[in-house]
C-alpha cells in the first residue's frame, strides 16, 4: 500500500469531492436493484457518522479509483470483519465504489465508447449485487479486486460477453500449418505436468513424478511437448519444421480476456459469435497500436468434463468448442460456487434443481471432480466465425 501517496490524496483534499449520500444517479447508472437502495442510503449514513468508518470509506475509494496497478497488490491480505459498525462488510464494499460514481463515469466518457458500452458495463455492478444477494443473502458485493476493472474502465461487455485487453502469461505457444491450417499448442519449459498430463496441483493434487515440458525454438524448428485432443499435455515432443508452421501465440502477446458475466440474456452460440463480432470491431480501433494474437478465457465453463456431461446442443458446449483447450491449474471451487451458490458445497448433500446441477452431482458422486480450464481462439480464428 502506497500510504504515501494516500496522504498526500487526503492532504490535498481530493477525499472532499466523494459522495457521502446515496448519488440520485446511483441506481441508473449501476443499475442497482430498487429493493437494496434503503439498506444503502442507510449504510451511507451510519458511515458519515462514524469517523473511522469514514476515513476507512476514503482509504477504499483511494484504492478503487486512484491508484494504478492491480487492488490485491494493496488489500487482498486484509481481513476484515463482517461488520463494520453496523454496516455489512459486502454493502460497505459497494459504497465505496459508489461513492465514486462521478470517477467511473468520467473514465467511461474519457473512452469514447457509445453509451450502449458504458451502461452494459457499469450496469455490471447491479446484476453482481443481485447475485451475491441471492448467494449471500446480503445486499452489496465482493471481489473488489475484480470489480474495480468495471468502474476503471478497464474492461467492456460488448454483448453477452466482456473484454478485457491484457498480456498473456500462460506456458503455452501455438503453431499453424501455412499449408493446412491446421492448429497445434505446445506447452512452453515453464509449465509442470502429472503423469496423467494435467498441470501439477489441478484440484488439489500433485505429482512427485510431475514432469517439465522439453521446448526448443530456434530459426529453423520448433521441438516441444503437445497438448492432446483430450487437453492433455503429452511427454513425447514433435518437431515442427518453421519453414511450415508459424507461431501464432506465445506468452508476452496481446491478448483479449473473456469474460462470462452474469446474465441475462442466456449464454447462446449466437449471442457469443455478436459478442466476438462486437470485439473484433472494437478493439483494433480503440488499441489502434497494439496487434493481438489472441482470445484467451479461463474459467469453470471451459471445464472439458461438462462435454462429458452435458448434450451437445447445451449452450456450454457450444461456448467451449470454439476454444482450443489447455492443460491449467483448476478445480471445481469456481464452478460450485456459480452453480450451487458456494465453493464449498457438499455435492453429497445437494438436491439437484436444474439440469446443469444433475449432471454435476451425478459427476461427482460417480467419483469424478470438475476442474476449470482456459482456452484461446487465434485472432483470425475469431474474426473467421463472426463470419459464418
Amino acid at each position: 500500500m502506497n500510504w504515501e501517496a494516500y496522504r498526500n490524496w487526503v492532504e490535498a483534499g481530493k477525499c472532499s469531492e466523494m459522495r457521502w449520500e446515496l448519488p440520485s444517479n446511483a441506481k441508473e447508472v449501476f443499475d442497482l436493484p430498487e429493493e437494496c437502495l434503503p439498506e444503502l442510503e442507510e449504510a451511507f449514513r451510519i458511515i458519515t457518522s462514524n469517523q473511522r468508518l469514514k476515513e476507512l470509506v476514503e482509504l477504499w475509494h483511494f484504492l478503487i479509483y486512484h491508484v494504478p496497478g492491480m487492488l490485491s497488490e494493496h488489500s487482498n491480505t486484509w481481513a476484515l470483519p463482517d461488520n463494520l459498525g453496523g454496516v455489512h462488510v459486502r454493502m460497505f464494499s459497494l459504497v465505496a465504489v459508489v461513492s465514486g460514481i462521478e470517477h467511473a463515469i468520467a473514465n467511461f466518457n474519457a473512452t469514447g465508447v457509445n453509451d450502449t458500452i458504458i451502461s452494459d458495463t457499469l450496469g455490471y455492478i447491479g446484476r453482481y449485487t443481485r447475485d451475491i444477494k441471492n448467494k449471500r443473502n446480503v445486499w452489496g458485493i465482493e471481489s473488489l479486486t475484480w470489480l474495480r476493472n468495471y468502474v476503471k474502465a478497464e474492461i467492456f461487455r460488448l454483448g453477452r460477453l466482456t473484454f478485457r485487453a491484457g498480456q498473456d502469461f500462460l506456458p503455452f505457444r501455438a503453431f499453424r500449418s501455412r499449408r493446412t491450417g491446421e492448429v497445434i499448442t505446445l506447452c512452453d519449459s515453464s509449465g509442470k505436468y502429472r503423469t496423467d498430463g494435467l498441470a501439477d496441483g489441478c484440484n488439489g493434487i500433485n505429482d512427485p513424478e510431475a514432469w517439465n515440458p522439453i521446448f526448443e525454438l530456434n530459426e529453423a524448428f520448433v521441438k516441444g511437448c503437445p497438448v492432446s485432443n483430450k487437453y492433455t499435455a503429452l511427454r513425447e515432443p514433435v518437431t515442427l519444421d518453421l519453414r511450415e508452421w508459424e507461431q501464432m501465440w506465445a506468452p508476452g502477446d496481446r491478448i483479449i480476456e473473456v469474460h462470462i458475466a452474469t446474465g441475462p440474456p442466456k449464454l447462446t452460440h449466437e449471442a457469443c459469435i455478436d459478442s466476438y463480432r462486437q470485439a473484433v470491431e472494437f478493439f483494433p480501433s480503440y488499441y489502434s497500436d497494439i496487434k493481438f494474437s489472441a482470445f484467451r478465457c479461463w474459467s469453470w465453463l471451459l471445464s472439458p468434463q461438462l462435454q462429458e456431461i452435458l448434450p451437445p446442443e447445451s449452450n456450454i458446449v457450444q461456448f467451449m468448442r470454439d476454444y482450443h483447450q489447455l492443460p491449467v491449474w483448476g478445480d471445481e471451487s469456481a464452478a460450485y460456487d456459480l452453480v450451487f451458490g458456494n465453493s464449498a458445497t457438499d455435492i453429497t448433500k445437494v438436491t439437484p434443481k436444474t439440469q446443469l446441477q444433475k449432471a454435476i452431482v451425478d459427476f461427482v458422486m460417480a467419483g469424478n471432480k470438475l476442474r476449470g480450464s482456459a482456452g484461446y481462439i487465434l485472432w483470425d480464428e475469431a474474426v473467421e466465425l463472426t463470419r459464418k
